[in-house]
């Protein structure tokens, strides 16, 4: 058995440390995967703190099947399509590309490009974006990704493939 499912059973017993330990350890993680999906940073900051406190309200309905990190990812997937249902009649913003890189911000070449890059993953579709932005940005497994959404690992490397093809096209084709 993992450490999280001895955390979780903690929390079970009403062990507000061991909680707290899950929280940090996993907090950036599914932060960044909601900023990767969200208009701005506060919506970001926001949907982080519901998936947390989702997961503690429904901690008794949780079945520990391998990863706790999964789990929580499939909570933040479902807050931000729901977010981005609310939010479908706003502009796309790219508040969160000049969050990241306000604080180191210089013309290199690097960081243009990187712009340039996430510019053309906002372009994708919902469902591929899904996709590019957990293997590329997060660095997840491929069959990570099919158990988060649902979907077969075959359908993943298709996504992966056209998207790859689709941000080649936008990027006129110098990647």
């Amino acid at each position: 058995m993992s450490i999280d499912f001895f955390l979780v059973c903690r929390i079970r017993n009403g062990d507000d440390k061991a909680a707290e330990i899950i929280i940090r350890k996993y907090y950036k993680k599914v932060f960044d995967y909601c900023k990767y999906h969200s208009e701005n940073i506060h919506t970001a900051e926001d949907l982080t703190q519901e998936v947390f406190l989702i997961f503690l309200k429904k901690i008794t309905q949780y079945k520990h099947r391998g990863k706790l990190l999964n789990y929580l990812y499939t909570i933040a997937r479902n807050k931000c399509i729901d977010e981005r249902k609310k939010e479908s009649n706003k502009d796309i913003s790219i508040e969160c590309i000049d969050y990241e890189v306000s604080s180191s911000f210089n013309e290199s070449e690097r960081t243009i490009e990187s712009l340039y890059v996430r510019q053309a993953v906002k372009k994708l579709p919902s469902d591929i974006r899904e996709i590019i932005i957990m293997y590329y940005f997060l660095d997840m497994k491929q069959r990570e990704i099919a158990d988060i959404c649902g979907i077969s690992l075959e359908l993943v490397k298709y996504r992966l493939r056209k998207g790859k093809e689709m941000i080649k096209k936008y990027l006129g084709g110098e990647i």
